[in-house]
């Protein structure tokens, strides 16, 4: 699975593969070289990491293994903030189309071993759970 993204201006391509712990951003106007890497922690997780490029087109925000979001500034690639989301893997990540939103999925599947199952499991509140979030972008130059 190889998520694919075109930035607004549709300039620019954003790929991320299963386990790949960067998205790749590529110019489909010279495809030979890769313009930037933006890291994300999921290299050792099965999920689907999903990302999403915000309403205004100049940030990234992608999920992790590691509970966080990382947001990126498009124009150079670099990293600008990131929060804790969850407490486990967040493997969703949408901005809303025009509302100053955007939602989080985070959670997966866990089997364990035969003794395992005697202790109680229990989940926090922010695993296994779709998560809404106020965000906005800045609409400056």
């Amino acid at each position: 699975y190889t998520e694919v993204l075109f930035s607004k201006d549709g300039n620019y391509l954003y790929t991320g593969g299963r386990k790949d712990p960067y998205i790749l951003c590529w110019d489909i106007r010279n495809t030979v070289d890769i313009v930037y890497k933006l890291y994300r922690s999921c290299d050792t997780t099965n999920q689907r990491v999903q990302f999403d490029i915000e309403p205004c087109g100049k940030h990234l925000a992608t999920g992790g293994q590691d509970g966080m979001v990382h947001i990126y500034d498009l124009q150079g690639g670099q990293w600008v903030t990131g929060f804790q989301a969850a407490a486990d893997t967040v493997n969703g990540f949408s901005f809303h189309p025009y509302l100053p939103l955007a939602t989080t999925s985070s959670g997966h599947r866990r089997f364990g071993m035969q003794d395992e199952f005697e202790e109680e499991s229990s989940l926090a509140g922010d695993e296994n759970c779709c998560s809404v979030w106020k965000f906005s972008c800045s609409q400056e130059s």
